[in-house]
């Protein structure tokens, strides 16, 4: 074999490892989300295949996540892949058909990526989708971050971020439904309450974005909107229901339902003798059966003490530095 003709093949060798990567990317198949359904023709074939999380199955129907459009399956097929979905809630990717304009056939399940895969995936199509189906590959992406950790939740919020003052130069519905978008994933970042009060401020006075800001659970606090909860962690309360309450008393009521459900009895704490009670005095130790008395004598006088009474029964929560006790009855069911 002569050196030209060793040259030349060497050279198509190297041209089609590089050619290689992009033959790969151009296989990779075009995705949609469920989430994106209703902001597309279900009457024509779609060009590539659906990926959604596996709700239930009723019947010959397929209830996926994130959209409410039937999927219908051929009561007679079997889908290796929707089984292991079905027991894991697992994502799918699936390719579909139109059946009468309404609804949507399987034809096959095909095993997927990962949700941080798939967004990857998509990522790459971002431009070419308008911006309500852009937002729906979002809000896909906030429900999947659940499943898939903390780092991809991270890379949806700076997402999100970037693309925050667009949407509020795109006028005050775009704003909002952002705002909206991020809501249930990111109300405590600091990039959501910051958009909040860019919002707020562009279009100050607005009815419509107080509205809004107040149903998403904003306070304004010194000209600022902030989450409820989080400015009412700062004075110590808790909102339980229609109610706001100090923390204490929050986390007395949670010891109360555990301690009702635990099915135990008041009467049935006291099982050591005043003796053994003392050893746990001496050693500055609080256990349960213990009198009010012995828990001043082992720990001092508590800062703060919170009472319910509930059913005939009377709850006390003992608040330490670092501890606290919790009494039935004058006795104690449980410390920590």
């Amino acid at each position: 074999m002569s050196d030209r003709s060793i040259v030349s093949r060497s050279a198509f060798a190297l041209v089609a490892l590089l050619l290689l990567p992009a033959a790969i990317a151009a296989e990779e198949p075009n995705r949609f989300v469920a989430d994106e359904l209703s902001q597309l023709d279900i009457s024509r074939p779609l060009e590539g295949r659906l990926v959604a999380r596996y709700g239930s199955r009723v019947g010959n129907r397929l209830e996926l996540d994130g959209t409410e459009i039937p999927v219908v399956l051929d009561p007679q097929a079997y889908f290796p892949a929707l089984a292991e979905a079905k027991a894991a809630r697992g994502l799918m990717e699936l390719v579909v058909e139109p059946t009468d304009g309404r609804s949507l056939r399987v034809v096959d399940v095909v095993p997927c990526p990962g949700a941080r895969e798939v967004f990857h995936a998509i990522e790459s199509q971002w431009d070419e989708r308008s911006t309500p189906r852009a937002r729906a590959v979002l809000r896909w992406g906030f429900r999947e971050a659940e499943h898939e950790g903390a780092a991809f939740l991270e890379e949806l919020a700076a997402r999100w971020n970037r693309h925050g003052s667009e949407r509020i130069e795109d006028g005050r519905e775009s704003a909002l439904a952002w705002l909206r978008l991020g809501s249930s994933a990111l109300i405590a970042d600091p990039r959501w309450i910051e958009f909040a009060n860019a919002v707020a401020t562009k279009f100050e006075g607005d009815p419509a974005v107080i509205a809004t800001l107040e149903e998403l659970d904003l306070i304004q606090t010194e000209a600022r909107w902030r989450p409820r909860r989080l400015f009412l962690g700062e004075v110590g309360l808790v909102q339980r229901g229609e109610e706001t309450i100090t923390a204490e008393r929050s986390q007395l009521l949670d010891r109360m339902r555990a301690w009702k459900g635990s099915g135990q009895q008041a009467t049935l704490l006291r099982g050591k003798t005043t003796a053994q009670y003392q050893r746990h005095v001496e050693a500055h130790e609080v256990v349960s059966g213990m009198e009010r008395e012995e828990v001043v004598k082992s720990w001092g006088y508590p800062l703060r003490v919170t009472w319910e009474r509930r059913d005939g029964s009377f709850y006390e929560g003992w608040s330490y530095r670092d501890k606290s006790v919790w009494l039935i009855d004058g006795w104690v069911f449980e410390a920590e």
